[in-house]
């Protein structure tokens, strides 16, 4: 099979809260704007909004309910980049959602579709650093993420991928 390969445009973290969806992604391209588009799965328009940012927050969303995310990245009012469209679920979470991958997302196959092993480290920096590997039986589970927070563990930001990398631990 062929190895994940990241897009120009990615969602590199999902973190969905209560009635929310915080999300992070990169871009490996020039762009002015992005266009964050949440839809019901019957492609409905729930909300939408513009930024330049590449830590985006929409709020207003239905606990329990599974959504589409999509993401555009623009260049002088021109679309020039669209991320892999990802899903997930608002609710309410115990702890804090360092990384989510919905159960149907596909998006990092071959490796997986869920989060697992997953590792914590502090340095003696203070910062934390978190990892997990993408993992669904009879796949090539081969990719991890790894993600960083320098406030306790309040927020995490993306800080890469590895790959290949299974059941990698921070030590």
């Amino acid at each position: 099979m062929q190895p994940y390969l990241p897009s120009p445009l990615e969602i590199v973290r999902l973190a969905p809260g209560d009635q929310s969806i915080g999300f992070d992604c990169r871009a490996a391209i020039d762009w002015d704007s992005l266009r964050a588009a949440v839809h019901t799965l019957d492609g409905s328009l729930v909300r939408a909004v513009q930024t330049d940012q590449e830590r985006i927050f929409i709020s207003g969303l239905a606990n329990g309910t599974d959504y589409l995310l999509c993401l555009t990245a623009q260049r002088a009012g021109r679309v020039v980049a669209e991320a892999p469209r990802r899903l997930f679920r608002a609710g309410r979470f115990p702890g804090m959602v360092v990384n989510y991958i919905h159960p149907d997302d596909h998006t990092y196959m071959p490796s997986g579709r869920s989060p697992a092993s997953p590792s914590l480290l502090r340095l003696p920096s203070g910062r934390l650093l978190a990892s997990h590997d993408v993992f669904w039986g009879a796949c090539d589970q081969n990719l991890s993420f790894v993600f960083a927070s320098d406030d306790e563990g309040e927020t995490w930001r993306y800080l890469s991928h590895l790959q290949p990398c299974f059941w990698g631990k921070l030590c």
